[in-house]
């Protein structure tokens, strides 16, 4: 059976494997069960009547998937805030301690952990995006969203109250881990309420938003540091994750396969999770440690670099041969557009990271 059928709208609507329906148990099997779980049952009209000389709908009524309500203009900006501050708090974090570090270190008495109170949070984001994307394939965009908005917020309590630096670096690295949940299900869940005529637009709004959270980030961080407290870097995120899961609970709909707790356990990919997480974090620390605070030769750092490059064959295996649903499926890698695009993503990162330049010299 086909995964997706395009009708004369532009839009699709998605149609799962039948091995996948059964194992995940999302029925779908009478109409009953359709109109409960929102999934469409095939239209067929577009097949029988003639393509040519139809004229293509205005983008207005492409905001929807095929089969579903149009949702009102009213609810798609409610959606659309909410992915924008999700992505905007999840933005701002990379950088908005960059100005309060000293301060930072200062009343926590501790000259040796500031590089990770930046560091723990990339590491975890990094890490930790493929693996929130694919949980939403199991348990839907929305509870998964919602989660990580939730994990953000808590995340960002440990870090306001932190007394030691050792607590502000876990607290960090929990925030990493569901920012970068926030970053994925923000760009998948665009992706999924809008058509590709739309989607590229309200994407570009995304990174528009991802500029100014970059650029506004260090300011706040120094104002917050000078006159009244750096705790108020992390306190910030609260008001927004509140405004932000109210909006996502009553406004975001989107198709929910309610796969059951157990099923979706047994359907994730533990191995390649796991060996995606050592891959990234290995290889990163290990670049990381080389010249800081170990040397380049060091057994430290050769071991993370070495171990970490091997860990990319695991996965590999993993993915290949003994994952039923892959948390990166190779075959993304078979068309020269989606190689293309990622080597411009992977670019892209490292031109923005180029900030960080200055202290290695």
């Amino acid at each position: 059976m086909s995964s997706a059928k395009q009708d004369q709208s532009g839009t699709h609507a998605v149609h799962y494997d039948e091995s996948q329906k059964t194992e995940l148990h999302v029925d779908t099997t009478d109409s009953e069960s359709q109109e409960r779980n929102n999934i469409p049952a095939p239209d067929r009209s577009s097949e029988d009547s003639p393509q040519d000389g139809v004229d293509a709908p205005p983008i207005h009524e492409l905001e929807v998937e095929t089969g579903q309500q149009p949702r009102s203009r009213f609810r798609i900006s409610a959606i659309l805030t909410a992915l924008f501050l999700s992505l905007f708090i999840a933005a701002l974090d990379q950088t908005i301690v960059a100005t309060a570090i000293p301060t930072i270190s200062a009343d926590l008495n501790s000259g040796s952990g500031y590089t990770w109170i930046g560091g723990a949070y990339l590491l975890a984001n990094a890490a930790g995006g493929p693996i929130w994307a694919k949980l939403s394939d199991i348990w839907g965009r929305k509870p998964i969203l919602l989660t990580a908005v939730v994990w953000f917020a808590a995340s960002s309590v440990v870090c306001a109250t932190a007394k030691t630096m050792t607590v502000l670096i876990v607290g960090r690295a929990l925030q990493g881990t569901a920012g970068g949940g926030l970053i994925q299900l923000c760009l998948i869940t665009i992706s999924d309420l809008f058509s590709m005529r739309q989607r590229t637009l309200f994407l570009g709004l995304l990174e528009f938003m991802w500029a100014v959270a970059g650029g506004l980030g260090p300011v706040l961080g120094g104002v917050f540091a000078e006159l009244a407290s750096w705790r108020w870097c992390f306190w910030i995120n609260l008001p927004i994750s509140g405004i932000t899961l109210v909006l996502l609970m009553f406004f975001l709909n989107v198709h929910n396969p309610r796969t059951k707790a157990l099923e979706g356990l047994k359907a994730i990919d533990w191995l390649g999770s796991l060996s995606i997480i050592g891959l990234v974090l290995m290889l990163l620390l290990g670049l990381d440690f080389g010249g800081e605070t170990f040397p380049w030769n060091s057994p430290t750092v050769i071991c993370l670099i070495v171990f970490g490059a091997l860990m990319s064959v695991v996965f590999i295996f993993c993915e290949k041969r003994l994952a039923k649903y892959p948390v990166m499926p190779l075959k993304l890698f078979q068309k020269k557009s989606n190689i293309a695009s990622l080597l411009i993503a992977v670019f892209q990162g490292m031109v923005s990271q180029l900030h960080c330049a200055p202290s290695l010299f």
